[in-house]
């Protein structure tokens, strides 16, 4: 159940970046479906005492994403998707995960200016994508989603899953009975 929850987290993210892309916009429907999942999560990991740092960081994403969205610099369904995710990570990770996210806004503008400079508009107006349009917004829900995905990996996507060095002792090796 845990990696299929975890696999479930994923294709949200995916499905959020692609609606981006496409549309300049991004479902309700998604960052709730995150927030849905999330207590699932919690009872597939078992509970952990820290599960406050994680509403916490959500609220404050939340409040900043809305200062933000006030002065234009992110959509609104930028917004809910980054506190949504923002629910998943506690203390620990949030420098990580912002730092994986503004990584991401970084290297989609660097390569997306010359990609719409390549793209011929005969392209564009086949595809529709808004993302392929020339001198078009840039789609940020991609880089919160690549940030995401990159940080689900870390110990800070919480409650998660730790190996413990005695677990790895157990492991079948080639040679050892």
């Amino acid at each position: 159940m845990i990696l299929a929850i975890k696999i479930a987290f994923i294709v949200l993210v995916v499905l959020a970046a692609l609606q981006d892309m496409r549309e300049l916009r991004i479902s309700n429907w998604i960052s709730a479906a995150l927030i849905i999942l999330f207590p699932l999560w919690i009872m597939a990991t078992r509970f952990e005492t820290d599960i406050w740092q994680n509403l916490v960081l959500c609220a404050v994403t939340f409040a900043i994403g809305t200062g933000l969205f006030a002065l234009r610099w992110l959509g609104g369904g930028d917004v809910k998707l980054l506190a949504a995710i923002a629910l998943w990570f506690d203390f620990g990770a949030a420098p990580i995960l912002l730092l994986c996210i503004a990584m991401g806004g970084g290297i989609l503008v660097l390569l997306l200016v010359p990609l719409r400079r390549l793209v011929s508009k005969a392209a564009y107006e086949r595809t529709k994508w808004k993302f392929f349009q020339p001198g078009g917004p840039i789609p940020y829900g991609l880089a919160i989603a690549v940030g995401a995905i990159l940080c689900s990996t870390y110990p800070g996507f919480n409650p998660h899953i730790s190996v413990r060095v005695t677990d790895l002792t157990k492991l079948p090796m080639p040679g050892r009975k």
